[in-house]
């Protein structure tokens, strides 16, 4: 029987692709902002129809969305005093090696270990 919640399962897929989308709009997102925004949407959007494995790394992606809603505007609004440039850097470090860290785990097909935690790790 069917079950209509999770369609992509039974076909063989447990929505690693959706996953991998969102990675690559972030990484886009570094040159055009409007991508990081349409990869949050579509981990909203697919998160309840995949794999518990790939749930972990939506979440980990969402997580990471916001922070960089926070940091970017505050990293601005710091640069008046010259603090900003440095929270700007880390925000990018940290955005990139939690990008290339769970597209290296999603490879791999592992689990974020913490999808809701801080960390510069998946």
């Amino acid at each position: 029987m069917n079950d209509p919640i999770q369609p992509q399962q039974q076909a063989g897929n447990d929505g690693s692709d959706a996953a991998l989308l969102v990675y690559i709009l972030y990484f886009a997102g570094f040159f055009f902002a409007i991508t990081a925004l349409a990869g949050v949407i579509v981990a909203y959007v697919k998160r309840e129809e995949v794999s518990d494995m790939v749930r972990s790394h939506l979440t980990f992606l969402i997580k990471t969305f916001w922070v960089g809603v926070v940091a970017i505007p505050l990293s601005f609004l710091l640069a008046f005093i010259l603090i900003g440039f440095a929270t700007g850097i880390l925000w990018a470090v940290w955005t990139l090696v939690r990008c290339i860290t769970g597209i290296l785990k999603l490879n791999d097909k592992k689990p974020v270990s913490n999808p809701s935690g801080w960390g510069f790790v998946a």
